[in-house]
């Protein structure tokens, strides 16, 4: 298969997929390309704002059309869904978190959730986010801090971020992670991250 920018080709290299709970769809992140990539599984395609029954339809930025965001770049790194179908993203320039609610509204009226830059605690030179997960209530969102060997967690009720695994250091302790990358939450809240160590 060949890379490609059309419909029907993609072109990744550090890519993401995640699953719709609610209606099975699937949604890849297309990162050389910009985009992401959402195909739906179920034969009832109204959950995306469509009157036709197409199976994939395209989410591309568009600084235009953003409302609510500070400094979006618009370089999609990584995108999870939240509980109620709405899907997460993080710019992969400014690590700012931004949503787009459901139905998806394929890039537009995208809010602003968090930006990195307002963490106090936090360099941005140092922060590289190669994880994302929404907690089935969406009060809570996680990512991993590649760099820092860390995973982060943002409460919405309190707008702030802490710490929740991991002391900034790479080891194999019960406090420290090397390199997570991936991570996933189940319903019952129970988080599985992907590192090194």
């Amino acid at each position: 298969m060949t890379a490609g920018n059309d419909d029907n080709s993609l072109s990744l290299s550090n890519s993401t997929l995640d699953i719709n709970r609610n209606t099975d769809a699937i949604a890849v992140l297309d990162d050389n390309n910009g985009r992401i990539i959402v195909f739906n599984q179920s034969t009832n395609s109204t959950s995306f704002n469509q009157s036709n029954s197409s199976t994939l339809f395209i989410i591309a930025l568009d600084s235009s059309k953003l409302t609510n965001i500070s400094t979006a770049y618009n370089r999609t790194s990584i995108m999870a869904y939240g509980g109620n179908s709405s899907m997460y993203i993080v710019d992969g320039l400014s690590n700012e978190i931004m949503k787009i609610n459901n139905p998806l509204d394929f890039g537009e009226n995208v809010t602003s959730v968090y930006n990195f830059s307002t963490y106090s605690n936090y360099s941005l030179s140092n922060l590289t986010v190669r994880g994302l997960c929404v907690d089935n209530t969406e009060e809570n969102i996680f990512v991993s801090d590649y760099g820092n060997h860390q995973i982060l967690r943002y409460e919405k009720n309190t707008s702030n971020v802490m710490v929740y695994i991991g002391n900034g250091t790479a080891g194999d302790a019960s406090d420290q992670l090397s390199h997570p990358t991936s991570i996933v939450i189940n319903n019952n809240r129970t988080l599985y991250v992907n590192s090194s160590q």
